[in-house]
């Protein structure tokens, strides 16, 4: 949301959209580490007139109510008849997950891209199963458009590439379609390059960054969490069961493979239970040993099928093959050692384990429709009873996912739940009533915090995208908010330390929510003392501010006072002008470093450098003097957002011209 609403000022004011974001961290390239075009998409809604927020709010419920009839699409493709397909597509409507990601608002690229990831599979599946030049066509441009509206997603499908290739392809065919798929990887690659080429040249910073996503280190793998909590509150006991079920009557014509399956399951849930109980003892090995035995018999037995089943049934195979991958992915890094070796590591604690749990729900509803059709079909009543029980628990949980997610605890350290509030009016007037030069230092706040920015004009020194950090001591905390610290041990230690170093960081205001005096004690020192305490509904904020003036300059080496303007015409704009004779001066300028800073110093091109600290660091000759800084990228956002158009209209035309070819001239070649 914070992305949305600062492309929006800053098209309205600057009419440009600026390559640097000042907001969090204390500035970080915009839109380089993230992909762009769902934020574009939502502006392009706000540029009709409305807000910021009721366009995200547009977007969001529009993907929400397009994203089941790509499912529908999908799973026509893949062999579903109509009634199978409806089933699909309201089973997964219906899963928790689904819910909690569409409701969750750290998930709104994710949400965009899902729909596209369904019609991206849906034209891969023509593509190996019935060449053609339209579905080569259609599956570059929906692969390049999934890579520039979430990143992570496009990696997450890649995944399926290979699943697909083995399991919806004959041997003869194998060696053409690896070069198609090869072709279509490379000129998605391409369409995509104007933001990508950016992204990969960041992607060192990346992996210096010590943050990752906890999720990959959690132990799903525990029995009663993954039956409790994992397949019954997210997944759906019943979606899950009736998935299971369907891959079951997949081994009908091969016995042998139907019972290596169920020993499958039999094994993976006896190494679920070994590695719960077993704690830090060698058991917890064998309960691992015996999970990755599990996934390997069951993958097997699907692959094994493939010389006796028809070629209609193969759409099943890679559905299950689907299935089982994603869900030995979405157990995390106990499932899968193998995961822990040094390269894999790396690009394994770069990920998210929840976003293999939304893109599971896919293969479990199109397994499950499969078999909820054939149960409403049966003329037996006691099956179709059984099967509206099971249809009403679906229901019943998908509400209680949904209440869950609004009202649940952001986390255990914070006094505050995920429901949305507005930004107190207080607060807002005492932020815009002060001029001074600094950032905010969040504790406790809600997560309205993240955008408050936006709305008063200062800057917060945390952040939601700890990957943006670019500041070493911000670098130095290990987790994913300054704001609540939700990993770490000793959180009053690290926000002290933090005030500590109130002049690097620029430190003005501290905002403490729902505190104590206790904490607020602890907090406050010699500079920072207590300055407006605001009451809001049943909540509170204090604010305490820093008696020290902060400078937006440091000069390095020399301990005197200097006269300075500075002023920030732009996001990516810094006008420095020093008034006071010096000669010989480094400057450092407390904003993040990044290669994509320009300076000029009284019209003359200088050099840009990194200080000790992550920040920018110049140097000038002689003052008085007038420094201009500018921060430029090789992405041109709008470039991505016209060829991304194009792309579009591309595909639509595509897309249709068999149609018209059909009404034209009375044949439908696909």
């Amino acid at each position: 949301m914070n992305k949305i609403l600062f492309i929006i000022d800053s098209y309205k004011s600057l009419h440009y959209i600026p390559s640097w974001c000042p907001d969090w961290y204390g500035g970080s390239p915009f839109l380089l580490l993230y992909s762009p075009l769902s934020y574009i998409l939502t502006f392009s809604v706000a540029l009709t007139g409305i807000d910021g927020v009721l366009a995200y709010k547009i977007v969001d419920a529009a993907f929400y109510v397009v994203t089941p009839i790509t499912i529908y699409i999908l799973s026509r493709e893949l062999n579903l008849k109509p009634v199978e397909a409806a089933w699909a597509s309201l089973i997964f409507t219906l899963t928790p997950t689904v819910i909690g990601n569409f409701l969750f608002y750290d998930r709104f690229p994710n949400i965009v891209a899902l729909p596209i990831a369904c019609l991206f599979v849906t034209s891969l599946s023509k593509m190996l199963r019935r060449s053609a030049a339209t579905n080569f066509i259609t599956s570059i441009l929906l692969l390049s458009i999934l890579i520039l509206t979430h990143h992570l997603s496009a990696f997450i499908v890649l995944i399926l590439v290979p699943l697909a290739y083995f399991s919806l392809t004959n041997s003869k065919d194998r060696l053409k379609a690896a070069i198609i798929l090869i072709a279509v990887i490379g000129g998605a690659l391409t369409l995509s390059s104007p933001w990508l080429l950016r992204f990969l040249e960041a992607s060192g910073h990346l992996m210096r960054n010590p943050f990752y996503n906890r999720t990959v280190d959690f132990p799903f793998v525990r029995l009663t969490y993954a039956i409790l909590d994992y397949l019954t509150i997210e997944q759906g006991i019943f979606h899950f069961y009736l998935a299971i079920l369907s891959i079951y009557q997949l081994f009908s014509k091969n016995r042998g493979s139907r019972i290596f399956y169920l020993i499958g399951i039999m094994i993976l849930l006896t190494g679920m239970g070994v590695f719960e109980f077993a704690g830090d003892s060698w058991l917890r090995i064998l309960g691992q040993g015996l999970i990755v035995a599990s996934f390997l018999s069951m993958i097997w037995s699907v692959l094994s099928i493939k010389r006796i089943v028809e070629n209609e049934d193969y759409p099943t195979m890679f559905l299950s093959l689907w299935f089982l991958v994603f869900l030995w992915l979405s157990l995390g890094n106990y499932a899968m050692p193998m995961v822990n070796l040094p390269l894999i590591n790396t690009v394994w604690r770069s990920l998210d384990v929840h976003r293999f749990w939304l893109y599971l729900a896919i293969p479990i509803a199109l397994l499950a429709g499969k078999v909820a059709a054939n149960a409403i079909r049966n003329i037996r009543r006691i099956y179709v009873i059984g099967f509206i029980v099971i249809l009403a628990v679906m229901i019943i949980s998908a509400s209680m996912k949904g209440i869950c997610a609004i009202t649940q605890d952001v986390n255990p350290h914070l006094p505050y739940t995920t429901e949305n509030s507005e930004i107190p009016q207080q607060l807002i007037d005492y932020f815009k009533s002060e001029n001074d030069y600094g950032r905010i230092l969040p504790i406790r706040c809600p997560m309205w915090i993240y955008l408050l920015p936006r709305y008063v004009g200062k800057p917060i020194i945390d952040g939601w995208y700890p990957q943006e950090k670019l500041i070493s001591d911000l670098l130095k905390i290990n987790d994913y908010r300054i704001n609540d610290l939700e990993t770490s041990e000793n959180r009053t230690r690290i926000w002290k330390w933090l005030i500590e170093r109130n002049q690097n960081l620029a430190i003005r205001w501290i905002i403490v929510g729902n505190a104590n005096s206790t904490l607020v004690n602890t907090l406050a020192n010699s500079t920072f003392k207590v300055d407006n305490y605001i009451i809001y509904g049943k909540n509170n904020l204090t604010i305490l501010k820093n008696s020290i003036p902060n400078s937006p300059i440091e000069l390095r080496n020399k301990n005197i006072d200097f006269d300075i303007n500075y002023c920030r015409p732009a996001p990516d704009a810094i006008l420095i002008e020093v008034k006071t004779p010096l000669q010989d001066l480094n400057l450092t300028i407390r904003e993040a470093y990044d290669a994509g800073w320009r300076v000029e110093v009284d019209n003359v091109v200088g050099a840009v450098q990194q200080s000790p600290e992550g920040m920018i660091s110049i140097h000038v000759v002689s003052t008085p003097s007038r420094i201009i800084l500018n921060h430029y990228s090789s992405t041109n956002i709008l470039s991505i957002c016209y060829i991304s158009g194009a792309s579009t209209i591309i595909l639509s035309i595509v897309s249709f011209w068999p149609i018209i070819c059909k009404r034209k001239f009375g044949e439908y070649n696909n």
